[in-house]
């Protein structure tokens, strides 16, 4: 469910960047914005929605579980030597799974794009149309697209999203702990 919501709350901003993107020079935001509702009406700009929400919907899936196994994997192996797991560990995993994931969904980055761009002679009919058409009119090699940037931006965002979490998760969890205690001992 969250994915769908929060899709649904990006999605006009990702219209208008991938719109901005493709604009000619001088195009502002607001004006990109002010074109998309006044030519297409207002919901057209939550017209990529479902390709973006089927984008993150299979990066979490891929990205959170890789998270996991990659830092269970490196935990058991310090607790082995009798060590705690360092943050840059934390952050290498994070790094990763999200480098990972989002290499995996390229594809269905590069048909969102496409249909938050297309114009009307293109139309893609769905995620499904524009993965088969453009593999079949462009090749393998144009799903993936864009994935060399993706996957740099991904992992760096992966390891600072992950490394903050459990940083944050370390720092508050004894605070939770220690109310959680105090309010069992006054019973």
């Amino acid at each position: 469910g969250a994915d769908f919501t929060s899709s649904f709350v990006r999605a006009p901003f990702e219209m208008v960047k991938q719109r901005l993107q493709v604009a000619g020079g001088g195009k502002t935001a607001g004006m990109v914005l002010g074109e998309i509702v006044k030519k297409d009406g207002v919901g057209a700009l939550w017209k990529g929605y479902g390709s973006l929400a089927l984008r993150e919907l299979p990066f979490d899936l891929i990205q959170f579980p890789l998270y996991e196994f990659f830092k269970k994997r490196l935990r058991k192996a310090r607790e082995a030597k009798g060590q705690e797991q360092a943050m840059w560990e934390v952050m290498v995993c994070g790094s990763a799974a999200g480098a990972i994931a989002s290499a995996i969904t390229t594809p269905l980055d590069v048909v969102k794009t496409r249909i938050m761009v297309q114009s009307e002679g293109v139309a893609y009919k769905g995620v499904a149309d524009g993965l088969r058409r453009i593999l079949a009119e462009e090749g393998p090699k144009a799903l993936f697209k864009g994935v060399v940037p993706r996957v740099m931006w991904i992992s760096l965002g992966g390891a600072i999203f992950f490394g903050s979490y459990e940083a944050t998760k370390k720092q508050v969890m004894p605070l939770f702990q220690k109310a959680e205690d105090e309010a069992n001992a006054a019973k």
